[in-house]
């Protein structure tokens, strides 16, 4: 594999995007899961100001979304649109994504680890 080889696992690819927008936006969790095992930073901004969760938000990718949250995202960062991940998901139609995150908003204080979510109930 290339990471194995020592390819960089930030560099961008195209538009300024790296290997896990591109897998974020394509519903590719084992690919995000393996690139995050390798140091890819979860909430790298690119083009626009899209993050991998806004990515995934607006793709509707609910079990990306869980993980890249699971794995630390800011779900309060914002787009150049100035939308964070919730609305981004609304914004494409993605009622189940925008409803996830807005529970995760709203009970999930920022400053608390992700071992909150599980505190709260929320699975991730």
């Amino acid at each position: 594999m290339l990471l194995e080889g020592g390819a960089e696992v930030e560099a961008p690819i195209s538009n300024n995007n790296t290997a896990l927008h591109f897998a974020a936006l394509r519903v590719c969790v084992e690919v995000c899961r393996l690139l995050l095992d390798w140091g890819a930073k979860v909430d790298t901004p690119r083009n626009r100001k899209y993050t991998p969760l806004l990515e995934a938000a607006r793709g509707g990718h609910l079990s990306v979304v869980k993980l890249l949250v699971e794995r630390g995202a800011d779900v309060n960062v914002r787009n150049v649109f100035d939308r964070n991940a919730s609305e981004e998901a609304g914004s494409f139609g993605n009622k189940d994504v925008a409803e996830w995150l807005d529970v995760v908003v709203k009970k999930w204080d920022l400053k608390e680890n992700v071992s909150t979510l599980k505190i709260l109930n929320i699975h991730v």
